[in-house]
């Protein structure tokens, strides 16, 4: 009979550790600079901002490309870190994900989120340290 198992020794076991801090303050760092450089108004009802307007076509077309696949990616990501036994921010960077991406119904769904006491508390005292305004979801 054949006996799986895993084998731990000295460097993995570093690595791992490397990795798990790499994740944890990597993505609170991330998600911190973002959500503190957002103007107040950014999930007010009605507030939009156009992605390089005034830019080249080509270059604007590139950029969206760019951000939607970076939202894409920092979704994979954000659902990575809310499993259970994950590090780092998982729903704070599901936000961020979806705010990049240009999809129908996304202010909705971001609006839903943020519209919950425990993120929107944890956002505007995140904010608060910094010295910037509350985020304005209603």
């Amino acid at each position: 009979m054949m006996q799986i198992g895993l084998s731990w020794n000295l460097p993995d076991m570093i690595i791992g550790l490397i990795v798990f801090l790499l994740t944890f303050f990597g993505t609170i760092a991330i998600v911190a600079i973002v959500l503190v450089r957002l103007p107040p108004d950014y999930f007010a009802p009605g507030a939009t901002r156009p992605f390089m307007l005034g830019r080249p076509w080509p270059l604007r077309g590139i950029g969206l490309f760019a951000k939607n696949a970076l939202g894409v990616l920092v979704i994979a990501i954000g659902v990575v870190l809310s499993l259970p036994g994950m590090p780092g921010q998982g729903i704070l960077m599901l936000v961020l994900g979806l705010m990049l991406l240009d999809i129908p119904g996304k202010k909705k769904i971001v609006h839903r989120i943020t519209r919950i006491p425990r993120v929107i508390a944890t956002i505007n005292a995140l904010r608060a340290r910094y010295g910037k305004a509350p985020l304005k979801v209603d």
